[in-house]
């Protein structure tokens, strides 16, 4: 047996032109509802609303320094850990730029 759906669509009368945008009305709506559900449920399920998934930023860490949340050799540490965090990503995005440059160069000389 065929779903509702293929047999609007396997038969051409006007009466199920209507059936059909019906049916896509009816999605659409489901669609969009299931959207605004999920929304809703992560922002409800949020622990904090200013969470972006970056982390923290070295301003974050100075500022936790001044505020007295972070001692002096944990601010030392932390920020160490993120310099070297830092340094450690533009060494993959130079060696990514610098092995993209000599495949183009590779096949600019037809030696693939």
């Amino acid at each position: 047996m065929q779903p509702l759906a293929l047999q609007l669509l396997a038969q051409s009368t006007s009466d199920n032109v209507f059936s059909i945008v019906f049916l896509l009305i009816i999605l659409m709506v489901v669609v969009v509802a299931l959207f605004v559900g999920v929304v809703w449920a992560r922002k409800r399920l949020s622990p904090n609303e200013d969470f972006h998934g970056e982390g923290f930023t070295l301003a974050d860490l100075r500022q936790m320094h001044r505020e007295g949340k972070l001692s002096d050799e944990e601010f030392e540490r932390a920020r160490a850990k993120m310099v070297e965090t830092l340094h450690a990503a533009q060494a993959r995005r130079d060696a990514a730029k610098a092995e993209a440059a000599k495949q183009q160069q590779r096949q600019q000389r037809g030696i693939i």
